[in-house]
């Protein structure tokens, strides 16, 4: 079961608080309001930078990625070549 608390950020897997740096749930959070559609790489990377200029985006959008798929399971993002990512929430059981 996979639970994320929005306002605080805090994210339980079985009811285990799991170590994510605030990008990574920034990208968790926005995956679970997409709703099993894809999100655009621009949009996720506008997602953990806030617009910020300087950031190495596209590499840092990879690498967290990686992290989140490390705790929450590989299977559980799915990659459009391209385009973007996808959560499958068939995949994860999720409570708000």
């Amino acid at each position: 079961m996979l639970e994320v608390n929005p306002r605080t950020g805090e994210v339980f897997i079985n009811g285990e608080r799991q170590r994510i740096q605030k990008r990574g749930t920034r990208l968790l959070i926005r995956l679970l309001e997409s709703s099993d559609k894809f999100c655009t790489f621009d949009e996720l990377k506008d997602t953990m930078w806030m617009r910020d200029e300087f950031a190495c985006k596209d590499h840092g959008l990879k690498v967290g990625m990686y992290k989140l798929r490390q705790v929450i399971g590989p299977d559980a993002i799915e990659t459009l070549k391209g385009y973007g990512y996808r959560l499958h929430v068939d995949k994860v059981k999720v409570r708000t």
